[in-house]
């Protein structure tokens, strides 16, 4: 006999689902997570992958490559040497690299713990060649990328110009236009934050204990810049684990007060009292959009699951992830 189908709801499943909807209905929305069809000629371009385990998947051009991690499968000198001279040799100017848990090389006081996972060799991570890959271990490198406008389609008599914003303007006379190329050029800073630490299972590198996450996050990262410490005008955060709450899919969001009440409720931090709060605060958003017309203008945040093998032979099944800033 076909059993009927049951719901179970755990504690706080309809505070949950009221922050949830409140989530949804706040003000502002963030953008679509598709591509530009027109896209900014100067805006930065980035290419990230992760999780290659020893392939070397085709990549597209960009004007960064971020590696994510797991880099290797066995985590040998080797392996490390062969993944570096594979990043190496990519033509993007710039070049970061995270450690994942397979990377043991990296990962000293593993290796001090599990001797046997040097495979043998006595080489350690001292005489790697890094080429020109950056590594970053729970610590961070501003990077400054030099913009300079395309040639500009101009009257002889007008000289060409450069506005503040990411794009040129452009005069065009048909009867006597020439192409000029402006000398002006700015400078954009990207500020990237790296770190490799996972919660912990089985035996493997960078890893520590989900009950000392909290601790554990503060105690690495705490001295390193912020979005608004940074003088960067964008930070970029580099981890070989998921982001709590959104894991493993691509998600475009603002990073606002009502957002982090939902979080706290979410992970049970926070009880009715903060669901009272998202209320008034998304009908708060909704009466500026309608009387003052303001649409909030918080920046969007995009977290990216970058990686490209599955499966249980670590096939190729994901294309590296671009994003445009």
């Amino acid at each position: 006999m076909e059993q009927p189908l049951t719901s179970i709801k755990t504690p706080g499943f309809r505070r949950r689902q009221i922050a949830a909807a409140l989530l949804s209905w706040r003000s502002p929305s963030p953008p679509a997570a598709h591509p530009n069809p027109n896209p900014n000629p100067n805006a930065i371009r980035m290419v990230c992958v992760s999780d290659t385990h020893y392939k070397q998947p085709v990549l597209p051009d960009g004007d960064i490559l971020i590696h994510a991690g797991d880099l290797t499968e066995n985590g040998s000198f080797d392996e490390v040497q062969a993944g570096l001279t594979w990043l190496s040799s990519q033509p993007h100017p710039f070049k970061v690299l995270v450690a994942g848990n397979h990377d043991v090389l990296l990962d000293d006081a593993f290796l001090e713990k599990y001797p046997e996972r040097r495979y043998g060799s006595s080489k350690t991570r001292h005489n790697l060649d890094w080429g020109s890959v950056t590594y970053l271990q729970d610590s961070s490198i501003t990077l400054d990328r030099l913009l300079s406008p395309s040639p500009t389609v101009q009257p002889p008599e007008v000289p060409a110009t450069t506005t503040a914003t990411a794009t040129a303007t452009a005069t065009t006379s048909p009867a006597t236009a020439t192409t000029t190329t402006t000398t002006t050029t700015r400078n954009r800073q990207i500020t990237i934050l790296g770190s490799p630490w996972t919660p912990r299972y089985g035996a493997s590198a960078f890893q520590y204990h989900p009950s000392d996450a909290a601790t554990h996050w503060e105690s690495q990262l705490g001295a390193l810049p912020t979005a608004t410490s940074t003088a960067a005008r964008d930070l970029i955060v580099v981890t070989h684990g998921p982001p709590k709450l959104h894991l493993d899919r691509r998600d475009d969001v603002v990073l606002d007060g009502v957002r982090q009440a939902h979080d706290e409720v979410v992970m049970g931090w926070e009880g009715w009292g903060a669901v009272v709060w998202m209320a008034g605060m998304v009908v708060w958003g909704r009466v500026k959009k309608v009387v003052w017309g303001e649409d909030g203008g918080e920046g969007v945040t995009t977290f990216v699951n970058a990686s490209v093998v599955g499966g249980r032979g670590n096939e190729l099944v994901n294309q590296a992830a671009v994003i445009e800033i």
